[in-house]
């Protein structure tokens, strides 16, 4: 038996089916922008909803997977954003940006082998990547992975920059070499005097050499020109609670959590000096 087809029915049907994947798409596009506006203006909890929004409708958008990834990594949540980063990478496997969160994540959760696996990839994708440089100091532990480190430390190309003198300073630290460690510390805060980082890791070496006065003006410089959410800011709270300024680190970190409420890191220094001020409601929230 030969079924016929009209026309107009088949035209019908096209019309719907270009109509629903126009709709699609500019709904993805709409909620694409509406995520990179929150993204960018810091309102994370509110981009991660458009960024899912974004994923529902298309399920290998490699960007919206990177960026919730970053999100969860900057706000001190590892863990979570372990899976979204793992996806966006299988999806665009040469996104540096991507890949170096992954690092932080390896870094945060003590994978410290995975961390720098991952930080030797983006070397060789990347050979001028400073923070890929960093990771790999970090994951310097034994004489073969220092060593190794310091062949990459001779192939990098920008040796002028900040983040090259750092590298430099935190392997002469494995080494036990403070006095060098400090010198090049030195040279990145010249080679850039805003770079947070730097301030720290001369905190860092100062608090080693029991100068507790240095550590803390440094501690104090990282933390202001630090983002909200970054290592620095809780280094220093955590400096004034262990220095016996409790009053000054609920202020500052209070001040933080006002700013950036879903940044985790923070709220258990607060809890703890709640708890040893026997204000055990306040610990509890």
């Amino acid at each position: 038996m030969q079924v016929r087809i009209s026309l107009p029915i088949v035209v019908a049907g096209t019309i719907v089916i270009l109509l629903s994947g126009c709709t699609a798409a500019s709904r993805k596009a709409r909620y694409a922008e509406k995520a990179e506006q929150f993204f960018k203006a810091g309102e994370y909890d509110k981009a991660k909803i458009e960024y899912l929004n974004v994923i529902k409708i298309d399920q290998r958008d490699a960007n919206a997977y990177a960026r919730i990834g970053a999100m969860w990594t900057e706000e001190g949540a590892p863990l979570r954003a372990g899976a979204f980063l793992i996806k966006a990478l299988e999806l665009a496997p040469n996104d540096t940006g991507g890949r170096l969160n992954l690092t932080r994540v390896y870094l945060g959760v003590g994978r410290t082998a995975d961390a720098r696996k991952e930080g030797m990839t983006i070397l060789e994708k990347a050979p001028g990547n400073g923070d890929a440089l960093l990771a790999l100091v970090d994951t310097s532990h034994t004489p073969r992975e220092i060593s190794a480190t310091e062949e990459q430390l001779e192939k990098f190309p920008q040796k002028n920059s900040a983040l090259y003198h750092l590298a430099v300073g935190g392997i002469a630290a494995k080494k036990s070499d403070l006095s060098a460690a400090e010198a090049a510390v030195q040279q990145a805060v010249v080679a850039d005097p805003n770079f947070a980082g730097a301030h720290s890791a001369l905190a860092g070496l100062y608090l080693m050499k029991k100068d507790n006065d240095k550590a803390g003006a440094e501690f104090e410089k990282a933390a202001k020109l630090a983002k909200v959410r970054s290592p620095e800011t809780i280094k220093f709270a955590q400096f004034k609670v262990q220095n016996g300024a409790a009053e000054e680190a609920k202020a500052f970190l209070a001040n933080i959590t006002k700013q950036a409420p879903d940044f985790l890191p923070a709220w258990p220094i607060l809890g703890r000096i709640a708890n040893n001020e026997k204000k055990y409601d306040d610990a509890l929230k």
